[in-house]
């Protein structure tokens, strides 16, 4: 599924064209059985975390676990992405979003298994970003992770920060003890 930046605001979704895109796309970390929409509720696998505003808003230094890819979205401000295989852990997947989050190595806006994230060669049209063209800095797709690997990985950042959240379209809360995720010293 991939999102466009639409001219009155939002970003539908639709079923990516097969072909070259142009202009500020993105793409849902979650798959959903609905091509139109972005919903938690028909979000039946997610295939990736990304961590935004690395080197801008979050010190890469604080980040333990190596990326699967870091994608330049301006000039010195990441994505970083870990990909997954396929799972259907979504709730552990928001708990660790909110992990993350709590931790001040997420953006406060992000919002788990729906998260839009640009792709490569994605124009970054924001006032300031003079049509930034999203590239690729580094690549390694054998960095696969499971949820709980990678929150364990993460755990290591210098953070006290805890989280309890109720994970969208669940009755059940997620913690960060719930998925495993120990900041240090803990």
């Amino acid at each position: 599924m991939v999102a466009k930046k639409a001219a009155m605001g939002g970003f539908p979704a639709k079923a990516w064209p097969g072909k070259p895109l142009f202009g500020s796309w993105y793409f849902a970390c979650g798959c959903s059985t609905d091509p139109a929409h972005r919903k938690t509720e028909t979000t039946t696998h997610v295939r990736c975390i990304v961590i935004d505003d690395v080197g801008t808003k979050v010190d890469a230094a604080r980040i333990r676990a190596l990326p699967t890819w870091k994608l330049e979205t301006s000039e010195g401000n990441f994505q970083w992405g870990y990909l997954f295989n396929w799972t259907d852990e979504l709730f552990e997947h928001d708990a660790l979003n909110a992990a993350l989050v709590a931790a001040d190595l997420q953006d406060k806006g992000a919002q788990g298994v729906t998260r839009l994230s640009r792709l490569p060669g994605s124009l970054n049209n924001k006032p300031g970003r003079s049509d930034w063209k999203a590239q690729l800095a580094e690549v390694n797709w054998s960095r696969v992770y499971t949820i709980k690997g990678l929150a364990w990985s993460l755990a290591r950042s210098p953070s006290g920060a805890s989280s309890r959240r109720r994970c969208l379209g669940s009755r059940r809360w997620a913690t960060t003890s719930s998925i495993g995720y120990r900041p240090a010293g803990t």
